[in-house]
C-alpha cells in the first residue's frame, strides 16, 4: 500500500478523516449526520442556500428528520460545517457526492446534477483524496454513472491522484 493510501486508509479508521457531503437532501443529510455521530468531522455541501441556511439554523427540511431530531443529531457531532461553496473540500479527505438523478419527461436520467458537482469538484485539488460518486432516484445504467465521473476527472488531469468509488441506490 502507498504511504498516501496507508495515511488515508489510517485517517479513516482512527475516525480522523474529514468527509465532506455533496447534496443534503434525503440521502446527502442522513448520512453526514450518522458519519458526523460516528466521530468524523463532516462538511455538507449543497449550492441550494435555502437549505444551508436552515441547517445553520438546526431547522430540518427533510419530513423524516424533525427540527429535535435534526437539532440532538448536530450537537452529538463534534465538527460539523454547512458550506453553498465547494472551497471546503480542500481540507477533506473524503467526498462523498449524493447528487439526484431524476427521470426527466422522457423517462432518460437528468445527470445535470452529477456534471455539475464533477465540474466543481475538478476545480479544486483532488490530490489524495477518496471520492465516491452515490447515485439515486433513478433507473440509470451505472456504467453511464461511473463513466461520465471517470472522464471527467481524467479530462481535468485529477484522476491519477484520487481513488474514485461509484455506488448505486435505486
Amino acid at each position: 500500500m502507498k504511504n498516501n493510501n496507508l495515511e488515508l486508509y489510517q485517517k479513516l479508521i482512527t475516525k480522523n478523516a474529514h468527509i465532506s457531503i455533496i447534496g443534503l437532501g434525503y440521502v446527502g443529510l442522513p448520512l453526514l449526520l450518522a458519519l458526523g455521530k460516528e466521530g468524523f468531522s463532516v462538511t455538507g455541501i449543497d449550492i441550494d442556500n435555502e437549505k444551508v441556511e436552515k441547517l445553520k439554523q438546526n431547522t430540518s427540511y427533510i419530513s423524516d428528520i424533525s427540527n429535535k431530531e435534526l437539532l440532538d443529531a448536530i450537537n452529538t457531532i463534534e465538527n460539523v460545517n454547512f458550506a453553498n461553496k465547494y472551497d471546503s473540500i480542500e481540507n477533506s479527505d473524503a467526498i462523498i457526492i449524493c447528487v439526484p438523478t431524476p427521470l426527466n419527461k422522457t423517462k432518460d436520467p437528468d445527470i445535470s446534477y452529477i456534471i455539475n458537482a464533477t465540474e466543481q469538484l475538478a476545480k479544486h485539488s483532488l490530490k489524495n483524496k477518496l471520492i465516491s460518486v452515490n447515485e439515486y432516484q433513478s433507473n440509470t445504467s451505472e456504467y453511464n454513472e461511473e463513466k461520465l465521473a471517470v472522464i471527467y476527472l481524467e479530462y481535468q488531469n485529477q484522476l491519477k491522484s484520487i481513488r474514485l468509488i461509484c455506488t448505486f441506490h435505486t
